[in-house]
């Protein structure tokens, strides 16, 4: 019985060991998850909603071929981002960043839910019409 105590802490230091073993073998490169990041925040210009980094379109892994090669010379994600938007028309920020040229995209909703309910409590206070009747006549 006094063996086992002291094997528990041993074995849980081996599971432990290989634990983080595999992890760090599974894991992906520093540079896979930069393009990851990157590949998932601009939309495929010809694919409807779909980033460049899900998209099989050949035009999306092309970007993403670049953003690879770019990734591997030294480029930061902001200027990476640039280029694409730059060099392939009808790409798009998934989450455009916050500026007097987005102000719309940001704030629209907001303006459009207030918007609509103020007009649904407005038409809810107001009393419902009444329609009067004309006298109708009698005919002898």
């Amino acid at each position: 019985m006094s063996e086992r105590p002291r094997l528990l802490p041993a074995l849980s230091t081996v599971q432990l060991a290989l634990f983080v073993v595999g992890a760090v073998i599974i894991a992906e490169p520093p540079e896979a998850d930069r393009a990851r990041a990157i590949g998932i925040r601009i939309t495929c210009p010809v694919c409807i909603g779909e980033t460049i980094y899900f998209s099989r379109a050949g035009i999306a892994q092309d970007m993403m071929d670049l953003v690879t090669e770019r990734i591997a010379q030294g480029y930061s994600d902001d200027q990476i981002i640039a280029e694409l938007l730059s060099g392939y028309p009808g790409s798009v920020l998934l989450d455009p960043p916050f500026g007097a040229a987005t102000l719309l995209l940001w704030l629209g909703p907001g303006v459009a839910l207030v918007a609509g309910l103020a007009a649904a409590l407005g038409r809810r206070r107001r009393p419902p019409r009444t329609e009067v009747s004309s006298p109708t006549e009698v005919s002898p």
